[in-house]
């Protein structure tokens, strides 16, 4: 029954952000595309005990959802429950707005790429700093 109306509210906020441009305070509207390997696939959305299924049809989704807090770290996978082995899933802080995600690959998730989240460009930049200053350590 809670994905029943999961699934609705998701639905309702992804019609009410598509139809006018905007999003709900305190939600969010996350539009992807899978570019290589993932035109009709199924990917999941996981945060703590939720999983959310995003339904690729095309090559691209659009999913919405609430926010429990400002900004939320969610992981992304093709497979549920996440091998955390296999490396091939990404995490995300995804923060209210509508934001975009690129997926060059179902199977290289963890370089796919957020916009829209300031939280994820902080992460990014950082990220970028330490690979860069870290390098010359791993050669």
């Amino acid at each position: 029954m809670k994905k029943s109306l999961t699934f609705l509210f998701g639905a309702l906020l992804t019609c009410a952000a598509g139809c006018t441009g905007n999003v709900p305070a305190g939600t969010f509207v996350l539009d992807g595309t899978v570019e290589n390997g993932g035109e009709n696939t199924i990917l999941y959305l996981v945060s703590g005990h939720d999983v959310d299924t995003l339904n690729v049809v095309d090559g691209k989704f659009s999913f919405a959802d609430s926010l429990k807090a400002p900004v939320e770290e969610r992981y992304l996978s093709a497979a549920y429950p996440i091998s955390y082995s296999e490396r091939n899933f990404a995490n995300f802080y995804l923060e209210e707005g509508r934001l975009t995600l690129v997926i060059s690959s179902v199977d290289s998730l963890a370089k796919a790429k957020l916009t829209g989240s300031a939280t994820q460009a902080e992460m990014d930049d950082t990220m970028l700093l330490w690979d860069h200053t870290t390098s010359p350590l791993r050669n």
